[in-house]
């Protein structure tokens, strides 16, 4: 089978949180290289030059992780449906140029800028500190419902399996993960505190008040949107304050604010990896560990 016959019978099986990104990126950078080869025909240097073409028409390195883990993926599931003898995806091994624009920048908010973000209490900001209490991803949170929320021996623990997907406009509710397996984590006492002040409306625990698209649960762009008008609120009051902005992160870099604080503070990588719901420590170890290492238990801190 040609590489370019296979991409629809693999978008069709393996569902992404956003689709229409995997498409576009498979399309524009894969295809025009790879695209009439036999899958056994492709060798880890075929994609490594798909790879490099690639990076040459990008502005940034983020983009081309994407890609490398959308091609590793690609040929891992040709092997595992008998489409091709050999499972290359380990054999690539690319690292994407260094530019301007990928130079270290702020991941996380600081202890001290998460204590005066969240001194504020309202609904809105409640969804917020309850993500970067917990970790979850914002589509996670979202799809939280109240049947998953147990108490057992006095704690409170939720498992995490439903996202609230965004495709182009289309949002719907689905019993997956961008992992394609649950977890169950322990809920911190201030998770805990907002949790149990939050009314019970419908089945889900952070309900649309709102009544936005007559959907029973919050939506992605009304989580972005809110986010960026709540952080330019409080970041104008710590001007006033401090003489100084805040760093701009977007709500996803609260569940990177939650990785490095639990880093140290001593988490070990391997709970952190298994709390934040990676396949692979690997993905812990890039977007998170920055060559720190740490030795403890759990992710919990105080604030």
């Amino acid at each position: 089978m040609k590489f370019k016959d296979y991409i629809p019978l693999y978008l069709s099986s393996y569902q992404t949180v956003n689709t229409v990104e995997h498409q576009t990126y498979i399309r524009k950078y894969l295809i025009p290289l790879l695209g009439n080869m036999e899958l056994n025909e492709i060798k880890p240097v075929h994609v490594m030059q798909a790879l490099a073409s690639a990076d040459k028409r990008l502005k940034t390195s983020g983009t081309v992780k994407k890609i490398i883990y959308d091609i590793k993926k690609i040929m891992s599931t040709a092997y595992v449906n008998d489409l091709c003898e050999k499972d290359i995806s380990n054999g690539i091994v690319y690292m994407p140029y260094k530019r301007m624009n990928d130079r270290n920048k702020v991941k996380s908010f600081t202890k001290e800028e998460i204590a005066f973000i969240f001194s504020e209490k309202s609904f809105v900001s409640d969804l917020f500190f309850f993500q970067f209490l917990t970790g979850m991803r914002a589509e996670e949170i979202l799809a939280l419902k109240w049947e998953r929320v147990k108490q057992v021996n006095g704690n409170y623990y939720v498992t995490v399996c439903a996202v609230i997907c965004n495709n182009c406009g289309n949002r719907y509710y689905t019993d997956t993960t961008k992992s394609r397996y649950s977890r169950t984590i322990k809920l911190m006492p201030q998770a805990v505190d907002i949790i149990e002040r939050l009314p019970h409306i419908n089945d889900f625990v952070f309900a649309n008040q709102f009544n936005c698209r007559n959907s029973d649960y919050l939506t992605p762009s009304w989580h972005s949107h809110n986010w960026i008008k709540f952080f330019n609120r409080r970041d104008k009051e710590y001007v006033n304050l401090y003489g100084k902005h805040l760093p701009y992160l977007s709500a996803h870099k609260l569940r990177h604010s939650f990785a490095l604080i639990s880093l140290e503070n001593g988490c070990s990588l391997p709970n952190l990896s298994l709390y934040l719901g990676h396949c692979d420590t690997s993905t812990t170890t890039r977007y998170y560990l920055n060559g720190r290492a740490d030795e403890i238990d759990n992710p919990i801190f105080e604030i």
